[in-house]
């Protein structure tokens, strides 16, 4: 999509008056600025203090067919400057569009740009600024040897995520039942998993086909005056990559707590991790994270104008030393009109395979913004 026209759909869809038509438009999204002080040693890549702006949002058009049927157009969306990010002079703009139908009886079907159920199901550590646990975008500030996702290289050595998340926002067709006994269950296909914002790479051409398939389960119970949300999830990639994940969450009186734990190995005879490099784009074990372990654990509070999280991923992979663990600290001051001051404070420390020169490194940042949340 062109960036003038997605400018001038956003700008239209805000100022659109749903009352004014038979469309429900809805808005919603985070938007601010941040900048770190960040501090490494033993990087492989030195990077120098800088600032990010960031905005991501939802864009959803609602028709009601009937009053059991409903469907939407969604537009999820991120755009980022980044201060001396000579990859994206220009920004990085993503756009993930897809086309959901809900029906009170039958459940949710979604075609298009979206996250797997299992990912959509998980519960793991909790996140509450732009500067997550998920993902992380720690990596703006600290370099990590083990993850790499960018124009022309993609590699995970090891995970990034407790969640099921190798499809990335790739086309796909999610299908997710209407809830039953407190319970939903939930099945992606994926018909290409190679992707740039997955953790299979684009540049890869494994011998089996690169289709994916995820089934995932989500359960709650309200115990003790909170609420318990449990989900499950399994993923197949590449013919061979099996992927199992488990999370929970707890919430209570302002208390919130969040668990994940993953697993992934290859079964078969197709596509095994690749030892050696494939190409300048695809180093050796660029894959590496399809046989590893990571799990992530988190506890916050919400005081009311003030919210606080400490958020601990861990990952390893199984074939080589390479190892994670990434701390994140954040906290949010609400303001008036949907301001909020962001703080976080972030260690890493990641260690590389020495025989294949992956560089260890550990650093701290300290980032502070505003953001409005609308």
């Amino acid at each position: 999509m062109p960036r003038i026209i997605f400018l001038f759909l956003l700008y239209f869809f805000a100022c659109s008056s749903a009352s004014a038509t038979p469309l429900q438009i809805s808005h919603q999204g985070l938007i601010g600025a941040y900048y770190g002080i960040s501090e490494s040693e033993g990087s492989h890549s030195q990077f120098s203090n800088r600032g990010v702006f960031r905005t991501d949002g939802k864009l959803t058009l609602d028709y009601d067919l009937s009053p059991a049927n409903k469907v939407s157009l969604i537009n999820d969306y991120t755009v980022l400057f980044r201060t001396e990010d000579k990859s994206y002079r220009d920004g990085d703009w993503r756009y993930y569009p897809y086309l959901q139908w809900r029906n009170n009886n039958y459940g949710e079907l979604d075609l298009g740009y979206n996250y797997n159920v299992a990912l959509l199901f998980h519960q793991g550590a909790k996140e509450i600024t732009f500067l997550g646990i998920r993902d992380s975008n720690s990596t703006y500030f600290l370099s990590n040897p083990n993850w790499g996702n960018g124009k022309k290289r993609t590699y995970f050595y090891t995970p990034k995520s407790t969640a099921i998340m190798n499809d990335g926002r790739a086309p796909k067709l999610n299908y997710i039942s209407p809830e039953f006994w407190r319970s939903r269950i939930g099945f992606t296909y994926t018909p290409d998993t190679a992707h740039r914002r997955g953790m299979t790479s684009r540049y890869v051409d494994y011998e089996g086909r690169e289709d994916g398939y995820v089934f995932a389960l989500q359960h709650y119970e309200y115990l003790y005056g909170g609420k318990l949300t449990l989900s499950a999830g399994f993923g197949l990639f590449e013919s061979t990559t099996k992927e199992s994940s488990v999370s929970a969450s707890y919430t209570k009186d302002g208390w919130n707590f969040g668990f994940g734990y993953k697993k992934a190995y290859v079964d078969g005879n197709k596509n095994a991790i690749s030892t050696t490099a494939v190409s300048s784009y695809l180093p050796a074990y660029f894959d590496n994270y399809r046989e590893s372990r990571s799990w992530d654990i988190s506890l916050g509070y919400d005081f009311g104008k003030f919210k606080t999280n400490i958020a601990y991923l861990n990952t390893q992979a199984d074939h080589t030393s390479d190892r994670d663990n990434l701390l994140i600290q954040s906290n949010i001051f609400k303001l008036d009109y949907g301001f909020e001051l962001h703080w976080m404070n972030v260690w890493m420390n990641s260690d590389g395979d020495k025989r294949l020169n992956h560089k260890d490194t550990e650093g701290y940042a300290i980032i502070s913004g505003i953001g409005w949340r609308f």
